[in-house]
């Protein structure tokens, strides 16, 4: 099957499936020439500013203004976005508005359609989709560029990202990116699955094969997995209980690649077997991860429990969570997952670190809403009585964090900084705009480490303008 003829000049089926993976691998690779150079970049700012440039942000020379203009062009075009706004003219002035879209993003949007050009591209190329006789060559190709996009789904599903590391981004950046792929997936797997049916519909057949082929059964099963996994994980839903929609999609996410693996043929399984290894890498690292950060057997005396936490509420419904002596080290904007089992059993939410390390602490200021952020504030009321009433005492909780996790390029790199934030927004940007100006203080006092040219101090700021809104 797998080198069955596709016609003249046509490769072989797992020809086809390195051509996928030799164009996603291109562009990880220029993603990640990207990210080195920035560091570079980054890099030599820091030292002009050792050096004592004045302006160390400033591009030099024409190379470094062509590409610094290129960058700039870049960003703006792919950030671009519409607005659509639906009125009715029967309604008053002021509540005509039923409805307001506004579009992804041109760069998410573009790599979206590139993706789905490249897939529809490998599935139909030398192959006439209107030629009834195609048809079942059709649904080779097709099942096969399908299967080789499940290690792709399953890599930027991963928080402990493999991608995200090599281009200098996060699991957060790249979520959109692993809906999407599965989306593509979905719809490749539903034509390799419409023309089988409709090659045998020909014939009246697609009831016996469903009622006798335990191939086309296990086929027909993924596929519906996959439809609901597709349509659970849209928006609404993952926000209506996100707790049931991660454990409900982690089942889903078993039971698709337990049918896809019964179905495929022997030579197509090792296609199954690599994106499984990814996903029980991502999970190992992250439990071992979470047991350094959680467990100590170094403290005097020697303890096994988990970081304790306070709890105290603070006015607008809000919780200040501390955890004293934390046992990792973190950078600003930085986030991590919580939980509190004794307080919201089996959830973890992600909460955006609003100290930084030379605070010694980790402090998280955390908007009460509903589920386990209402539980916190009530606790905290609870063991503290009324945020007044700052003579009580707070009970500490035991509490278990996973990460950090979080990557963006140092903005002390950069001369001006524009900060935009609101209400609990602020837990992001504050610590941002602290570690800055930390570190232009380095500037100020002349503590600059010069020891080694070629990996200069961090430890100091390039930036000179800073506005806060």
């Amino acid at each position: 099957m797998a080198h069955m003829s596709m016609g003249a000049g046509v490769p072989s089926l797992p020809t086809l499936q390195n051509y996928y993976w030799a164009v996603i691998c291109t562009l990880i690779g220029c993603a990640t020439v990207v990210n080195l150079y920035n560091q570079a970049l980054y890099r030599q700012r820091i030292s002009a500013v050792t050096s004592g440039r004045l302006y160390p942000s400033k591009p030099k020379t024409l190379l470094p203004r062509t590409i610094a203009t290129i960058y700039a062009l870049g960003r703006e075009i792919s950030y671009a976005s519409f607005r659509l706004n639906v009125q009715s003219e029967r309604s008053p002035p002021k509540s005509r508005l039923l409805l307001t879209w506004r579009s992804p993003t041109l760069g998410r949007a573009l790599m979206v359609i590139a993706e789905l050009i490249l897939v529809l591209v490998l599935c139909f190329y030398g192959l006439d989709p209107k030629d009834q006789w195609q048809w079942e060559s059709i649904g080779y190709r097709t099942g096969y560029i399908a299967t080789a996009q499940l290690p792709l789904v399953v890599l930027l599903a991963g928080k402990r990202n493999i991608i995200a590391w090599f281009i200098g981004s996060s699991y957060e950046r790249l979520n959109w990116l692993h809906r999407w792929i599965a989306r593509i997936l979905f719809l490749t797997v539903t034509i390799h699955m419409g023309f089988w049916f409709t090659n045998w519909a020909r014939y009246d057949y697609i009831k016996i094969q469903l009622a006798t082929n335990p191939i086309v059964q296990r086929g027909f099963a993924a596929w519906f997995i996959l439809l609901w996994i597709v349509l659970s994980s849209l928006a609404p839903i993952r926000r209506w209980n996100y707790e049931l929609f991660v454990i409900q999609h982690i089942i889903t996410f078993v039971g698709f690649f337990v049918a896809v693996y019964l179905h495929l043929p022997a030579e197509l399984k090792i296609w199954v077997w690599v994106p499984v290894a990814f996903f029980l890498f991502d999970r190992v690292f992250r439990a071992c991860a979470t047991l350094v950060v959680n467990v100590s057997l170094l403290n005097k005396p020697p303890t096994t429990l988990a970081p304790k936490a306070t709890f105290e509420p603070l006015s607008a419904n809000t919780t200040r969570i501390t955890i004293s002596n934390p046992r990792f080290k973190w950078e600003a904007g930085q986030h991590v997952f919580l939980s509190c089992h004794g307080l919201a059993p089996l959830q973890a939410h992600p909460f955006t670190i609003a100290s930084l390390p030379a605070d010694g602490k980790l402090d998280f200021l955390v908007k009460s809403k509903s589920g386990s952020t209402r539980k916190f504030f009530r606790h905290a009321e609870e063991s503290r009585g009324l945020p007044s009433a700052s003579s009580n005492k707070c009970h500490d909780r035991s509490v278990i964090l996973e990460g950090p996790y979080g990557r963006i390029r140092p903005l002390r790199q950069f001369d001006s900084v524009f900060f935009i934030a609101g209400s609990s927004g602020a837990t992001f940007t504050v610590p941002l705009m602290r570690d800055i100006v930390s570190n232009w203080m380095v500037n100020t006092q002349g503590r600059f480490d010069t020891s080694n040219p070629l990996m200069p101090s961090s430890q100091c700021a390039a930036t000179r303008f800073i506005r806060f809104v």
